[in-house]
């Protein structure tokens, strides 16, 4: 009501020094600013409002994805070491099995038995594709954080991607072992998909991204 008080001020001043506005065109001014005011001040917390909500998903995506980014890099830590050595001196194979609820299931051996086993979740982009135009409209910031953690994800979803077609790989290029060579690949890869989901992370909480969830 500050601008309104000035400008309701000059406007009487105005009208007692020349006489030239009515008093009721006075009010009328008055109250148009009053309103437009309130409009812009509603706008305004709308605006924060919506990107407040915005970053509430993001967070949580962020932290969808973090889950995923380490399956990955546990896997791929398995194997990195043995890459230098022939392939007939790794003592582990991976497998993947689709579970009757659709669930993609991890299998590691070593030396042909069992050794653990546990599900590898899906990479989400859903939501950065659904929001991202929004964001660009809302905040420059936000925007310029989201457009890199949205690559990093489509190139962990052509990680995960990889991962459960390796065995077809293998049997198509007559290789025994694909984690062996993919693994330093991956592993390269996430340090780029790291540093910027932990950037919109922060960006989103104020707090620095370590775990994630698994749904």
């Amino acid at each position: 009501m500050h601008i309104t008080n000035e400008v309701l001020s000059s406007l009487s001043d105005l009208f007692t020094h020349t006489n030239l506005i009515p008093a009721s065109a006075i009010v009328a001014i008055a109250l148009f600013f009053s309103k437009e005011h309130l409009e812009s001040k509603r706008k305004k917390q709308a605006k924060l409002n919506d990107i407040n909500a915005l970053k509430k998903i993001f967070a949580r995506e962020c932290q969808l994805n973090w889950n995923l980014r380490t399956q990955v890099k546990s896997l791929c830590s398995k194997f990195e070491p043995f890459e230098k050595l022939p392939s007939n001196v790794c003592p582990y194979s991976l497998s993947f099995v689709n579970s009757p609820s659709g669930k993609t299931r991890y299998e590691i051996y070593e030396d042909g038995k069992k050794s653990a086993a546990g599900v590898l979740t899906k990479p989400y982009l859903e939501n950065f594709q659904k929001y991202i135009y929004d964001i660009a409209k809302l905040e420059p910031y936000f925007y310029d954080l989201l457009v890199p953690a949205y690559e990093a994800v489509i190139e962990l979803k052509h990680l995960y991607d990889s991962l459960i077609d390796l065995e077809q790989t293998q049997q198509l290029m007559n290789h025994d072992n694909m984690m062996l060579g993919f693994s330093s690949y991956a592993l390269g890869e996430l340090e780029t998909i790291d540093k910027d989901l932990k950037a919109l992370y922060q960006f989103c909480t104020g707090n620095e991204l370590t775990q994630g969830l698994l749904r």
